[in-house]
Parts: structure tokens; sequence; C-alpha cells
């Protein structure tokens, strides 16, 4: 795992507007990083009964990692929350519309999924991760093939990359040179256009996976006689050819097998977003729908990397962190730069500062900056899905992961309660910021160690603000 990873600042406009939807609260400054601490670890006296917290699974390892921090920093922080339940995006939400979550997570924003059905000015929604989707796979090639030498005959000859023993197979060259895919072929994989690994699409997009295999041109002709006597004839070795050919046409199991999320997935709704912008046709708008060439259907990234481990010629997507935990191999991605990118915590970062500067610039579309609702419309109906101020997929940018997203904490912003209430604040306060201090983390310093990358700082100025709209702010600095 790598470790954290801080992300460059982006200007923002002092006039960005705050997640919390229905309102639009002026921009807060974070305070000091010890008032934070402070005011996030004040939890004196628990709720009735521990509160609940979960929903996506993209967030699990994050809000995992965290919680286990914050609940020892005080006695009765263990006694106020359980331990986050991971599951979907669309549990998430509607488990704390349904009052059965105090903390709802999700990568799909209320209402935005097509299946929400709440006000959106009755709800707080804050960032509190940001990662990105790795396109997983699990792919064994071939170290003999079968080829036709001139004669006719069918032989099975040995595959490297330079046709000699000292050459590299097609297994060596891709872990130098991971399988590569551009948006558009993706989408035709997951639309079920594109079934095999041998693809022309595929091959296109890993030139460098070419091995080349020695095939008989000339039988060898024996010697005639014996050297020294006469009318003795040297023999004559056969005569080889090279031929190259793509590693993808030498895949053990050439058939791909999709593997997705079920339906309410918010990791589906980020690729799928990402492949809107890439091929409208297939995908005209992005939606938490399972996708319909998938062989299996799995509910969290938990057991969707493990199923594709299993399953050679499988291809599926989860939160990176899942990827790493099950060793399997991330596809570089072809970013609207045009530049075959790989997944890691620069190239996240990358992503979400180049996006977020493009949403800052699109005065238009977007004059409060990055904000769940674009412009002053309010939300949107099923059919109209917009992702424009908030989404950082695909930007234009050589350095930049074109599938990554933010992921959001869901709560009430009216609670009567005001333990439940001092008790859901503090936590999210404490989930969404930066401590400079090592002895003394906050939740964005265990992004690095979980593959996520820590929230870019103007976004926690933005979650701050958020949380501040719970109850008013009344919550921020009280005790029970």
């Amino acid at each position: 795992m790598k470790k954290a990873f801080r992300m460059p600042i982006v200007a923002v406009a002092a006039s960005v507007a705050m997640v919390a939807v229905g309102v639009t609260p002026a921009f807060a400054k974070v305070p000091s990083e010890s008032s934070v601490l402070a005011n996030a670890l004040v939890v004196k006296s628990t709720p009735s009964s521990a509160l609940n917290m979960g929903g996506s699974s993209f967030d699990a390892n994050l809000v995992n990692a965290a919680y286990n921090q914050w609940k020892t920093y005080s006695p009765n922080n263990g006694a106020s929350l359980n331990t986050y339940a991971s599951s979907s995006s669309g549990t998430g939400r509607s488990a704390v519309i349904s009052g059965a979550d105090a903390i709802g997570f999700s990568d799909v924003p209320l209402n935005y999924a097509g299946q929400d059905t709440s006000t959106l000015s009755n709800w707080v929604q804050t960032p509190v991760a940001l990662g990105g989707v790795a396109i997983i796979n699990n792919i064994s090639y071939k170290t003999y093939h079968q080829v036709v030498n001139s004669f006719g005959k069918a032989i099975t000859s040995p595959v490297t990359s330079n046709g000699g023993s000292s050459g590299q197979s097609c297994a060596q060259l891709a872990k130098a040179y991971p399988v590569a895919l551009d948006g558009k072929t993706l989408a035709n994989i997951f639309a079920g256009s594109i079934t095999s690994w041998n693809s022309s699409a595929v091959i296109a997009d890993n030139p460098r996976l070419t091995v080349l295999v020695k095939v008989p041109v000339a039988k060898a002709i024996p010697a005639v006689g014996h050297k020294g006597h006469k009318g003795y004839k040297a023999g004559v070795p056969q005569k080889n050819r090279l031929e190259p050919i793509s590693c993808m046409a030498l895949t053990t199991t050439p058939a791909i097998s999709v593997e997705s999320r079920t339906a309410g997935s918010g990791t589906t709704f980020i690729l799928r977003d990402y492949l809107s912008k890439v091929d409208s046709s297939e995908f005209p708008y992005p939606s938490s729908a399972a996708f319909s060439a998938a062989s299996a259907t799995f509910s969290g990234s938990s057991t969707l990397a493990p199923a594709v481990a299993q399953k050679d010629g499988a291809i599926g997507y989860v939160e990176y962190g899942y990827a790493l935990l099950n060793h399997l191999a991330t596809m570089r991605m072809k970013n609207a730069a045009g530049a075959y990118v790989s997944l890691n915590a620069s190239t996240v970062a990358t992503a979400a500062a180049a996006g977020l500067n493009a949403i800052n610039n699109n005065n238009s579309a977007c004059p409060n900056g990055f904000s769940l609702t674009k412009g002053t419309s309010g939300s949107y109906s099923a059919s109209a899905i917009d992702t424009t101020c908030f989404s950082i997929n695909n930007v234009n940018n050589l350095g930049a992961y074109p599938i990554a997203g933010f992921s959001y904490a869901i709560v009430p912003q009216n609670i009567s309660d005001s333990k439940v209430g001092i008790v859901t604040t503090k936590f999210l306060l404490y989930l969404t910021q930066t401590s400079s201090s090592a002895s003394q983390p906050y939740g964005q310093n265990f992004a690095g160690a979980e593959a996520y990358v820590a929230l870019p700082k103007p976004i926690e100025a933005v979650a701050y603000a958020t949380i501040s709209h719970i109850n008013n702010g009344q919550y921020i600095s009280a005790s029970n």
C-alpha cells in the first residue's frame, strides 16, 4: 500500500457552492486543526443505542480505518457508532432515508440515481472520499502457439518477445506493460459488443504486447556421405521465419467474462459516468444499473474482486484498494488527452486537481463551482442525470487517470436528538479533515494507506461548511 498522498491545492473561488443540497451557504473557512480535533472528539455521553452507518463499498476501507482510530480517542466514541456496514450506495441512501442508519454513504448523490424520492433540502451531503475505479482483469497467456508452417503442417512453437530463449513471455510483457484500453473499447466490452480478448480493438490498444513465433519455412537438408570423404555434401539447417503475434491472441481463455455489481452500486455509477463521456451511444447517461452483458453480478466490491481473481478471462471494476487486496492486475486507461495512464494516488490526484479546475472555470454551467446541483436549477429527473458540476471523470490532462470520483456521506439536515446530532457531526468532522500531526491523525490521513487520495484542501473546506449545516451548526462545538 502507498503512503498518504497529499493533493496539490487547487484554487477555488470564495463563492463556491457547498454540497448541502437545496441551500447555497456561504463559503466557510476551516478553523485551526486543534479546534477541529477538539470539536470532533467531544462525545461525553452516548445515544440510547449505538448509531448505524453504512452503504457504499467504495468508502468502506477508508471509513473503517478512520472509525477504528476515532473511537480510541474518547471512551464514549466506541459506544456511539457501530462498525461500518459495507453494502452499496443504493442501500446507503435508502437506509438513511428510512432512518435505519444515522449516516448513509453513497457515491451517487440523492435523487441522481433516479430511485430516491426524498426532498433534497431535508438532507446534507458532504464529500468524504476520493478514489479511482480500477478496471481489473484476470488474463493468462499461452507459452506455446500452434502455427502452420510453409509445408502445411501444424506445429507448436515457443513464444518469446524476440524469438529466442532470452526473450520475454506474454506474461512478463504484461507485467511491464499492463493491458491498456481506450474508453470506446471498454464501453464496447461492458455493452457486450466486444466479447473476445482477441478483438482487433483490444489488439490495437496494446501494440507493446507483441511476441514473435518461430515458423519453419524451409526443411532441413541432411548431410550426404561422411565429412572428408568423396561425394560428401554438408547438411543445411532448417530455415525459420519470426512471425509477430499479439499476446491478446494468445490468452488461455479468449472469451471475455464481464463481472458487474448488482443494481444500486455507486462504483457502477462512477464507471457509467465515465462511459457516458466516451461512448454516449452505448451509455447515454450515468446510472447505477448492472451491466446487461455481465455473466454474473455481485453485491459489493469485496465479493466482485475475488470472483474476478478466480475466473480466467474475467474483467470487472472495483475501488482501487480491493484490487490491491486481491492482487489483481489493473488496466491502463486512455484519458481525454490521449495518454494511457495507470491507476495510482498520483494519477487520481491529478484527475481531481484538473477536474476541480475545469468545474470552477465552467462559469456558465456551474456558476457556484463544485456542487451537487448545476447552477440554481435544483435536482434532476431520472432521465436527465447531469454530473457537470461534480464529476472529475475523463479530464483533459496527460497525467490524469480518467475514472475517478468523490463519495458522500448523507445525514438529515435537522436532527432533533442532540446526542445523535453530536455523534454524527463529530464523526464527519473527523472523517473529512487532514491533520499535520502524526500522533493525532484525522480521517483523511488514512487515505493513502487504504489506496485512496486525501480530499483536496478546497474539498475539505466544502465538507466543513456542509457539516456546519447540520442543525445550523449547533452541534459543531457542542458537548453532551
